[in-house]
């Protein structure tokens, strides 16, 4: 196994991580009284196990084109999967920020 099928899949743990913490602070924030923010997902998000379904879903698509993108280009996956998990980290930190404010004041 070399080193960069390693980092991929570190980079693939990390987004699916992500995407946990994702569907739990939502849970914690909705049952809290808070509203879901993307309009994509309001009539997603408050059935707990159908937003896990969806993001489960979401992760397959994703790790799927990074997995196609990694044949027509070398590094390209790895690119992906970056933009990826940049995008979910912004909304943990937003959600875990929102969650501490919500319950710990």
């Amino acid at each position: 196994m070399n080193v960069y099928c390693f980092i991929l899949g570190f980079i693939t743990a990390v987004f699916a991580c992500l995407l946990l913490i994702d569907v739990v602070t939502t849970t914690l924030i909705l049952n809290a009284g808070g509203t879901e923010l993307n309009p994509m997902m309001t009539g997603i998000v408050n059935h707990p196990w159908l937003h896990i379904l969806v993001k489960t879903l979401f992760a397959i698509f994703v790790v799927l084109v990074a997995c196609r993108a990694e044949q027509l280009e070398e590094h390209s996956g790895a690119v992906i999967l970056i933009a990826a998990c940049s995008i979910f980290f912004v909304v943990a930190i937003h959600n875990i920020l929102e969650v501490i404010f919500t319950f710990f004041g």
